[in-house]
């Protein structure tokens, strides 16, 4: 399984718009200039600037949230937790978590993205990082506004949930 956290880019938004046409056209009240990358998230049309980086979403976009929301999902009854672990020892490995089996527990703001966390958890104690403590096979989402991330505790630490979606 692939547990390398991408930078999410501007290229796969909505919001994100390049025009291509060779005249101006007004949108939302502002004149877009002929070949110029604008952000359609705000209000009004934002070009982007030189300064801005080019893969990556800048500070200034109107989907990015400051704190980051964090969500850890428990099991909903002790039965899916213990079925979890009898299926974890019946295959002889940690299994990715099911969505429909987990529920919210906790929910709070933290000061870092989950690209963060994702370096930090690899030097630096959980206790450290997180206001509460997390239990084998749960589930850390870090929402930055942009795209969730899910991190599944295993027993030899946390790894990138991918495939975790819940409603």
């Amino acid at each position: 399984m692939r547990d390398r956290l991408t930078q999410p880019s501007c290229a796969n938004c909505d919001h994100s718009y390049f025009h291509e046409e060779s005249t101006a056209v007004i949108r939302k009240g502002v004149r877009l200039q002929p070949f110029e990358h604008y952000c359609l998230g705000c209000k009004k049309p934002r070009l982007f600037r030189g300064k801005d980086p080019k893969k990556r979403i800048p500070a200034w976009c109107p989907r990015r949230k400051n704190p980051c929301e964090l969500r850890i999902y428990g099991f909903k009854s002790a039965d899916t937790w213990m079925l979890h672990e009898q299926l974890c020892k019946s295959v002889g490995k940690e299994i990715s978590p099911t969505p429909h089996r987990y529920e919210v527990r906790y929910e709070q703001t933290v000061p870092f993205s989950p690209h963060d966390f994702w370096k930090r958890c690899k030097t630096e104690p959980e206790s450290e990082l997180l206001p509460v403590s997390v239990t084998l096979h749960e589930v850390v989402e870090i929402d930055d506004g942009i795209r969730p991330t899910f991190f599944y505790k295993t027993e030899r630490g946390y790894r990138i949930a991918h495939g975790f979606m819940p409603k």
